[in-house]
């Protein structure tokens, strides 16, 4: 087995995953992703609960992975996970990218047992905008194949694709770039979530 020395370690992560631990955090809620996480203002859209925002900008599967733990540190009841959009742009196939959302579920699930996980589905996008070559029946079938894992695992699985998708896109008046929501367009997802968010 490879040994990491100390110059192996990203001191980045490793300073924010030490410092949330230290936080010692209680949160009612917590969001785990990418940018498209990182962009939502949710404490602001559920002012009574104790929220926390976990998406990193860029962040792929292997990177969420990684850094799993840090949600462990800030011991939310309920856990909304978003991600693979990146890692199917990058070009990877769709059954590596179900495989290795698939291991972050488990580990999800085995390091914070005493919350609900939901996943939500990967969103459309708007090739033309972000210039970029995707086909919406590619996302389609992703999100059938997470909507299984979630099945098997006996995770709670949110379709947050048919809120935004159009057309087979995610329509021009609700993207900065073809890929991120305007702030306003978060609303559609908010309210989806609010059947879902454990009152009291």
């Amino acid at each position: 087995m490879k040994k990491h020395g100390i110059n192996d370690i990203n001191w980045t992560l490793f300073s924010w995953k030490s410092s949330l631990e230290k936080l010692n955090l209680k949160a009612d809620i917590c969001f785990f992703g990418d940018s498209i996480t990182r962009g939502g203002d949710f404490q602001n859209c559920f002012p009574d609960k104790v929220v926390c925002n976990l998406g990193i900008s860029g962040d792929n599967l292997s990177g969420m992975l990684e850094r799993v733990d840090m949600i462990r540190f800030v011991s939310p009841k309920e856990i909304y996970l978003m991600a693979g959009i990146n890692d199917l742009l990058a070009g990877n196939t769709s059954k590596v990218c179900i495989d290795k959302y698939h291991d972050l579920i488990k580990a999800i699930c085995s390091q914070n047992p005493q919350a609900r996980l939901f996943v939500q589905s990967v969103l459309p996008i708007n090739n033309e905008k972000c210039k970029k070559n995707m086909s919406a029946q590619l996302i389609r079938d992703f999100n059938k194949s997470l909507e299984k894992i979630c099945k098997e695992e006996s995770v709670e699985y949110i379709d947050v694709f048919s809120l935004y998708e159009k057309d087979g896109k995610l329509p021009e008046e609700y993207t900065v770039d073809g890929l991120h929501l305007y702030p306003q367009a978060y609303s559609i997802w908010m309210n989806k979530l609010q059947s879902y968010i454990k009152k009291g």
